[in-house]
């Protein structure tokens, strides 16, 4: 005999519960999106801090700076 009463809701603990693919589908996407986003934030401070970091130990050196549109050169010092 169950355990359960016939009339009963509650599901065998054996028995895995369904998955619905579009949960799926969106909780891959997130996660996704969610761990690019994480990269992402994580390059950028990398990149911040390694600039900040060239520019207090050469910040005493002459930078130039080649603007693309012009192809001239301008002189900026960083001190």
């Amino acid at each position: 005999m169950s355990a359960t009463r016939p009339g009963s809701h509650a599901r065998d603990p054996s028995v895995p519960p369904p998955v619905d693919p579009e949960l799926t589908r969106l909780s891959v996407r997130w996660t996704h999106g969610a761990l690019r986003t994480v990269i992402a934030v994580w390059l950028i401070a990398g990149l911040v801090g390694a600039s900040y970091d060239a520019l207090s130990r050469y910040g005493h050196l002459t930078w130039i700076l080649v603007w693309g549109g012009r192809g001239g050169a301008l002189r900026v010092r960083m001190s």
